[in-house]
């Protein structure tokens, strides 16, 4: 278990201690930089800190991964297997569930501002968890659609606090890989809840196992609290914008967690800590929302925004309307067929995501592609892969499917960090939140319009999904910069 200590530290160069310890001679510590902190967190380095915060996060995407898959799968229990409800309802249950996230992502900025990263994260894991449950014991579907509008609100809360986290700890030649080392987790949530699925046999007619489904895709949440109390320590990027004493307790913290000795500081570096933190302060206003629309960040906001709108819109509204495509194509080549779930269609899906991660690993961290350029490739990829679904769907539908998932997931890895990098510490969590919020707008919409456009032909709905990515893709080519290898907080 990591102990805790207080570091009592005055941040001025004549009462700061002197280290007696050479400064850092690894590779990493060699990068040129202009800002103080991000050559400490390069001399810190990646280490066991890191991976242990990884770790807690990675459990949160693991279970917000398996309640986008039940949610999926409940689009067609409810239809077909206990209340047999109409499409209208089922849009009626995934728009709740998007307003939620649209709810909690515009309201996570001002809460990680006021409470920091670790508090919030810890309250919220204790009631995903229990929201989980209480959506399982589900009497009626009035309960069932609060309970899952509750637990968007939550997730729309953390999955901006979780991605600033990884951002702020990361050295910047590390950020954009590492990010998509725990965003794989996401994937991986989303296959055990299909596996799960198909053991539970929760598509029998009358079965009441989607319920316990439900419960199984919230136990990670409970892993990811336990796991976050031990293990979870607060943004030093966070405190430094509060308290330079506490920011330093923490980069210090990191380093002998990592290193086994104190972070090494010349007085001239405790100088520079001293005037980057009291610049910072006077430079930036208190209202982080306002930053994010000041003239240096509106164009930034603006394309972000319909970036995100846009990728929310088509990655899960493939998982989203996937079951009930498929059911219906199949109807369709054949009356006689029962109406029925194919979990192996739906993994074949889902399993378009994996390859997706060698890719944006291989990529994301060079220049010459970066994260701008990458996602505006991906963006038209997927639109070319959505009007191949439809044309094809006699002889390659499930291949178009994958390789629409493939794009889209690679997107989804380049957007986090992308968007994370261009917004300033003390606004990032809110430009993150805000762009996550816009993007729910398009989950709460998607119903509606993907289930009318199922009501034409079953394929209408990829038709809708890559005229979408080619918006997408055009608002990612007008941004001004790439953010590949840059530090964070500099003025471009």
């Amino acid at each position: 278990m990591l102990q805790k200590k207080n570091f009592e530290i005055e941040l001025s160069p004549t009462k700061l201690p002197e280290s007696a310890v050479d400064i850092g001679t690894e590779d990493e510590s060699q990068t040129e930089t202009t800002n103080i902190v991000e050559e400490l967190l390069s001399r810190v380095g990646i280490g066991k800190f890191h991976w242990l915060t990884y770790a807690v996060i990675s459990v949160f995407w693991i279970c917000d991964g398996g309640e986008v898959i039940a949610l999926s799968l409940l689009n067609y229990i409810l239809v077909h297997v206990v209340w047999h409800l109409d499409l209208n309802e089922v849009g009626l249950i995934g728009s709740t569930i998007f307003g939620g996230f649209f709810i909690g992502s515009l309201i996570s900025g001002p809460i990680t501002i006021h409470f920091g990263r670790r508090k919030p994260f810890l309250i919220y894991m204790i009631l995903v968890f229990v929201l989980g449950v209480l959506s399982a014991a589900s009497p009626n579907f009035t309960w069932l659609v609060v309970t899952r509008g509750l637990y968007g609100i939550l997730v729309g809360i953390l999955s901006p606090l979780t991605s600033t986290m990884v951002t702020e700890i990361t050295p910047k030649t590390k950020r954009g890989i590492n990010f998509v080392l725990v965003t794989v987790f996401f994937t991986i949530g989303e296959i055990i809840a299909i596996f799960l699925a198909a053991a539970l046999k929760v598509e029998e007619t009358g079965s009441e196992k989607w319920r316990g489904l439900l419960i199984w895709v919230s136990i990670p949440a409970l892993v990811s609290l336990i796991l976050g109390y031990k293990y979870l320590e607060e943004s030093p990027r966070y405190c430094l914008t509060k308290d330079a004493n506490e920011g330093l307790r923490v980069l210090n913290l990191m380093h002998k967690i990592n290193k086994k000795v104190e972070l090494p500081l010349s007085d001239d570096e405790k100088e520079q800590l001293f005037n980057y933190v009291e610049s910072q302060k006077e430079k930036h206003t208190d209202s982080p929302i306002m930053e994010i629309f000041a003239k240096e960040n509106l164009r930034i906001t603006i394309n972000l925004w319909i970036a995100w709108w846009v990728l929310n819109f088509v990655y899960y509204g493939i998982l989203y309307v996937l079951p009930l495509v498929l059911a219906r194509i199949k109807a369709s080549s054949n009356p006689q067929s029962e109406d029925k779930l194919s979990y192996l269609d739906l993994f074949i899906s889902v399993l378009g995501e994996v390859p997706s991660y060698i890719l944006v690993l291989t990529i994301i961290e060079k220049k010459s592609l970066g994260r701008k350029n990458s996602l505006t490739i991906t963006f038209a990829a997927a639109a070319f892969c959505c009007f191949g679904a439809h044309l094809f769907v006699d002889s390659a539908f499930m291949l178009f499917v994958f390789l629409a998932k493939f794009f889209a997931c690679s997107s989804f890895s380049f957007i986090y960090p992308l968007t994370s990098e261009l917004y300033h510490t003390k606004c990032r969590t809110t430009g993150l939140g805000f762009a996550s919020g816009v993007s729910r707008i398009g989950g709460i919409m998607m119903p509606w319009i993907i289930l009318w456009a199922l009501e034409i032909s079953p394929t209408a709905t990829f038709v809708t999904f890559g005229i979408f990515c080619v918006i997408g893709a055009i608002s990612i080519a007008m941004l001004p910069y790439d953010t590949t290898g840059k530090e964070l907080d500099q003025e471009h």
